[in-house]
């Protein structure tokens, strides 16, 4: 099977929604899951003609970052 850049992105993107959903699931149990970091980005301008607003935010907790590893294993572990 064809290792392709996408299915790569695919997979290591799954794996990281996948450990965010278990993490926000098992944050009522454990109490050491409960803290997230928001890292948020508003660019914005404002010119004659156009105007641009943009609103980015990412939240990361122990989960997001448990699945990002455990999909870059696998990766690393496919070949």
């Amino acid at each position: 099977m064809r290792n392709t850049g996408w299915r790569k992105v695919g997979l290591v993107a799954a794996a990281t929604v996948v450990g965010s959903l278990a993490d926000i699931l098992l944050s009522s149990r454990l109490p050491m899951l409960r803290p997230l970091t928001h890292v948020s980005w508003h660019p914005n301008f404002n010119l004659a003609v156009i105007q641009f607003s943009l609103s980015l935010t990412l939240t990361v907790n122990w989960g997001t970052l448990v699945g990002f590893a455990c999909g870059v294993l696998v990766l690393r572990g496919s070949k």
